[in-house]
């Protein structure tokens, strides 16, 4: 095994050597130069750019904005480079608005006289606000308890071939409350919702949506979810009796066989129901036109959920009994 050469006689020379000292002596003055560079350099004057957050503060219970105050707004900012570090160097600078001095008459404003002087309360007298991506605040809010209605959707959900959609889309939720002018909300029964396509649906689906505003209100949630939900379509066969109309009185129509079997599709969850309530009918009045000894079958009531029913037999044979 190697062992590695002892490098400590060599690191003890070296720091005891001159020109280690001298080296070192070098670097401190750098480092001592370039703070006060800096130091220099951040009394200049200087631009910053920055994100601002908004929030209003003291908003009582009982208020809720039409139009929602901005979230936050890019100011351009000249001040000295220290101003400008201290105000946003280490943390984004934030805009706290008070309700109370800003609100009136179903309004919140700011002048952008009020604005500049809110800004530069945060950076200091001393900063020029050179722009800012708004010039104003004109938010309307309202006090009422607002109104409850029902949401309506446009959707068209379609399954995967094969699959078959179950019920009815869902909205969750499916109603929200539209606040505004009660002159508004007076003449408002239901909102509407954006159109919502579901394609190719195999189990459950879900999707958001907007609800369309109407000017001057606001809804909350201002979006609703829609659901909807497919099952595979399994075959299922059931014998059926078939069914004679528009037989005269006095005459019985003898069958053979009396009974069908139809075939059919349902969703997976149904096909333990009991289907009673499918038909297969033949006509008398076919008896006439009949060619032969048989009369066609067709399918009469058919229930709800029930894909693409069909008939094993297309004919059966008769006997007119007088």
């Amino acid at each position: 095994m190697k062992y590695l050469p002892d490098i400590r006689p060599f690191v003890r020379r070296l720091r005891n050597s001159r020109g280690f000292h001298n080296t070192i002596v070098f670097l401190g003055f750098v480092v001592i130069a370039a703070i006060f560079w800096i130091v220099m350099a951040m009394n200049d004057s200087a631009q910053g750019d920055f994100l601002m957050r908004v929030q209003v503060e003291n908003v009582p219970d009982s208020v809720t904005f039409i139009q929602e105050p901005p979230q936050t707004i890019h100011v351009a900012v000249r001040d000295r480079g220290t101003s400008l570090f201290r105000a946003g160097g280490f943390r984004e600078p934030e805009l706290k608005l008070n309700f109370r001095d800003f609100a009136q008459n179903g309004y919140f404003r700011l002048t952008p006289s009020d604005l500049d002087a809110s800004i530069k309360a945060v950076f200091g007298k001393s900063a020029s606000i050179l722009s800012v991506s708004v010039d104003s605040l004109r938010l309307a809010f309202t006090t009422s308890k607002g109104k409850m209605v029902p949401v309506v959707v446009n959707a068209q959900i379609e399954a995967a071939p094969g699959n078959i959609v179950v019920g009815t889309a869902e909205l969750q939720p499916s109603r929200v409350r539209i606040y505004g002018p009660q002159s508004i909300l007076d003449t408002v029964n239901r909102v509407f919702a954006e159109r919502v396509v579901m394609n190719n649906l195999k189990e459950s689906g879900m999707t958001t949506t907007d609800i369309i505003q109407i000017p001057g209100t606001r809804t909350i949630p201002a979006r609703v979810t829609v659901s909807a939900k497919a099952e595979p379509l399994v075959r299922k066969e059931t014998e059926v009796p078939i069914k004679a109309i528009n037989v005269p009185d006095g005459i019985s129509l003898m069958l053979f066989p009396a009974r069908a079997k139809v075939s059919y599709y349902v969703p997976m969850s149904r096909f333990s129901d009991e289907v009673t309530d499918i038909s297969v009918i033949v006509d008398y009045n076919s008896v006439s036109t009949s060619r032969s000894l048989k009369l066609p079958i067709y399918i009469g009531n058919v229930p709800s959920g029930l894909q693409n029913p069909d008939l094993n037999v297309d004919s059966v044979e008769y006997s007119v009994v007088r």
